[in-house]
């Protein structure tokens, strides 16, 4: 859990220190982290102090992770459907470190020292809002952006050469899955989809470091051709021979993964629960699922963004619209919130 205590000088952050937790267990640590950092040396003098967590006293909340609350619901139903879903919700409710993460959450949102919130998109702020009833006009709205550079298109021998390695052809379509936990992420979604004939069923090619057995075995029982790389430090290559990236989200506040594979030129199929999905299917870059866990509707979608007609054209517009997200955009929007939170006394 990450708190930053910064000094304003000459209407420009300046210096910023880290205010480190303590405590024993994982619990204790998120107690200690919610109760302790404003007696800290670090944060002693600070005219701001920014949460990257769960911290009950921040000046501005910047909730990387969206609202725990609602990331726990939601991927409650990556596990099951029905009473095994409640079951598991219940049971992530009753577990100590998550009971700690819930009522610091709360805590902070209703602490009378919060000046602003920093939400990746507006999925975040209607749940900020809503839930916790933090007035709207302190809510500003900053989503991630994007190493422009180091994520672009690649030509036609860079695609060729990591489909060779891949052992995938050149004719065959191929959907990459990026990220982990695999559940909540939507992998078993992909992999049902993927199984299904409207998908035009694509090679699955999963970039993710997670243990893997399980899900292999579940995409040979399904029929799936699927290459699963654990780690991948590099994901230029992939971009690069995939045809779509596949992002069937439970929960995402605004993915990086969509924001990296839209700046080199793929195409996304993702879920309205991920906040990087916002303007895609407007600017003709990919398509956003209303229900994540729907196999039926990922196979359609795959199956379109999969077909010849329009892939060029699909290709520009992922590049154009993560254009419009570059990462000093981002950086300069975060500031200009802090320093307004700042010139804000109480």
């Amino acid at each position: 859990m990450a708190v930053l205590a910064a000094r304003v000088r000459g209407g420009a952050v300046g210096e910023v220190r880290v205010v480190p937790g303590g405590g024993l267990t994982p619990a204790a640590r998120v107690r200690s982290s919610a109760r302790g950092f404003a007696v800290h040396p670090a944060a002693r003098g600070a005219d701001l102090v920014l949460a990257l967590g769960k911290v009950p006293g921040a000046h501005v909340a910047f909730p990387h992770g969206g609202v725990h609350a609602a990331a726990m619901e939601r991927t409650a139903r990556a596990r099951g459907r029905g009473g095994r879903a409640a079951l598991g919700l219940a049971l992530k409710r009753a577990d100590p470190v998550q009971r700690a993460r819930l009522e610091a959450e709360r805590a902070m949102y209703c602490h009378p020292d919060l000046r602003r919130v920093i939400a990746l998109g507006a999925m975040v702020r209607a749940e900020v809002t809503h839930r916790f009833g933090v007035d709207p006009a302190r809510v500003r709205v900053v989503p991630n952006g994007v190493d422009l550079e180091r994520f672009r298109p690649a030509g036609p021998e860079a695609r060729e050469g990591a489909r060779r390695a891949l052992g995938v052809a050149t004719d065959e379509a191929l959907a990459l899955f990026v990220g982990r936990p695999f559940a909540p992420k939507g992998l078993g979604t992909l992999l049902e989809a993927a199984a299904r004939p409207e998908s035009a069923r694509p090679w699955v090619v999963v970039a993710g470091g997670e243990a893997s057995g399980p899900w292999r075995r579940l995409a040979r029982r399904l029929g799936v051709r699927a290459r699963f790389l654990g780690e991948v430090r590099d994901l230029g290559p992939l971009h690069g021979a995939a045809d779509v990236l596949a992002a069937p989200t439970f929960y995402d506040p605004c993915s990086l993964a969509t924001l990296e594979a839209l700046a080199a030129g793929l195409p996304v199929v993702t879920t309205r629960d991920n906040g990087a999905g916002e303007g895609l299917e407007e600017a003709g870059a990919g398509l956003v699922l209303e229900e994540a866990g729907d196999a039926v509707a990922l196979a359609r979608a795959l199956g379109a963004l999969l077909g010849p007609e329009g892939r060029e054209s699909r290709r520009s517009a992922a590049r154009r619209l993560a254009e419009g997200r570059p990462s000093a955009e981002a950086f300069r929007r975060v500031e200009e919130v802090l320093l307004d939170a700042a010139g804000e006394r109480r």
